[in-house]
């Protein structure tokens, strides 16, 4: 059968996977992987071919009343021939269209702005978890509870308290006064533990910097999400929502109902877009994100090495259409000949060459030390002082109310 000489493509205008023709100089075939492989199909079957784009700029998706939106319903209704840009095989669009021999297999997963360095003004707090802090605190206050109900100490509760936490801060106090040296020693190696702990964490604190906590996996982001801290945006009319509510694994479905009730969908002209906003994961083709962010070392944004999702990505043709078989042939020889594997390796090192220009997350440049440097010291330092004052005026107070109290002989 004669392949026709002229068809109507569907496609998006999807960065780095396929970019619709300028038409100013020579810049009139589409560019991208997709892009390219159209052209090597269509040389090699002898046709030209008009670009057409669906008016809502999606994939694709069942609506409420039966048809379908995007580029397949483009190329169920017949108003397009064939159809592409990186497209998912499913079983409801096997229904409505066929799909060729598949050209390659690309994984979904997620990708996010890298992790802010932390506020340095706290790094005093950071050696220890919330939990530590809480447990030294309540051996603060309870030890000198348990001293007094021993017997172990001739000194009230309060001086017992304000001794104990001087020993904490390696300061020595009168070994008399404390009658049981065995109780005195556990505290002594506590002490110990807690300040070698301290100091060892804080000198690394200091030198290394540190980075934000972010999830480096679907686990941790379901947890991050279940939290509020992130959210998740998939772009609209793809089989990215239906795909991932249908995975066996928790935490995958929990970010899709998540998405779906919260309505973070976006454009695909805005999913081209590559800002991604603070505290927020973008699901989608791993491809497409390093055209978009560039390959790791390089990348300019965290892409995560988890995958959601092996997809099948297809040619999407009409059931009507004459020659579907002679399509498949010509993608058989092209991935025997590995073509389309040269079209993504030099795609991907072109983008490579571009993000090392604009400069890459790796790469740490020299600076001084700058204020939110030395912002922990100085509060260090003025809270040191606010607490000396106030204790210089307790003890003012303390003396006036002792001398008041002492009768007069």
């Amino acid at each position: 059968m004669i392949f026709p000489s002229n068809l109507v493509v569907a496609a998006l205008d999807y960065y780095g996977i396929f970019d619709f023709p300028s038409n100013k100089s020579c810049d009139t075939k589409p560019g991208g992987t997709e892009g390219q492989l159209l052209e090597l199909i269509s040389q090699a079957l002898h046709f030209k071919y008009k670009l057409e784009t669906p008016s809502d700029g999606q994939v694709g998706t069942l609506q409420e009343n039966g048809s379908w939106n995007g580029i397949v319903g483009l190329v169920s209704r017949g108003e397009a021939d064939i159809g592409l840009t990186q497209i998912a095989v499913t079983k409801e669009r096997l229904e409505v269209v066929d799909f060729s021999e598949s050209y390659y297999l690309t994984e979904r997963t997620y990708a996010m702005n890298f992790p802010s360095l932390v506020k340095r003004a706290y790094i005093y707090t950071y050696p220890f978890d919330i939990k530590i802090w809480i447990g030294i605190l309540i051996a603060l206050f309870l030890v000198p509870v348990l001293f007094c109900i021993l017997g172990c100490g001739k000194l009230p509760y309060m001086n017992i308290f304000f001794k104990l936490v001087g020993a904490m801060f390696n300061q020595s106090f009168t070994e008399y006064k404390f009658n049981n040296r065995f109780i005195i020693g556990i505290w002594w190696c506590f002490c110990f533990i807690l300040s070698v702990s301290y100091a060892a964490v804080i000198a690394s604190l200091m030198v290394i910097p540190m980075y934000e906590h972010f999830p480096k996996n679907f686990e941790e982001l379901a947890e991050f999400v279940k939290e509020g801290e992130y959210k998740v945006i998939m772009p609209k009319g793809t089989a990215y929502t239906k795909d991932t509510l249908n995975s066996l694994k928790e935490s995958h479905v929990f970010i899709a109902e998540t998405v779906v009730r919260n309505d973070w969908f976006v454009t695909i002209e805005d999913y081209n877009n590559p800002y991604i906003p603070s505290k927020t994961a973008v699901l989608g083709s791993r491809l497409a994100f390093y055209f978009k962010y560039g390959k790791s070392p390089l990348s300019t944004k965290y892409i995560s090495e988890d995958t959601l999702k092996f997809v099948s990505n297809s040619l999407m043709v009409n059931k009507r259409f004459c020659c579907k078989k002679q399509i498949d042939v010509i993608i058989k020889k092209i991935n025997k000949f590995g073509l389309f594997k040269r079209i993504l390796d030099h795609e991907i090192h072109r983008s490579g060459i571009r993000d090392s220009k604009i400069g890459s997350h790796s790469e740490r440049k020299q600076r001084g030390l700058s204020p939110d440097d030395t912002s922990g010291a100085f509060i260090c330092l003025i809270v040191g002082y606010c607490l000396s004052i106030l204790t210089f005026f307790a003890e003012i107070v303390v003396f006036h109310l002792f001398q008041y109290h002492i009768p007069n002989k």
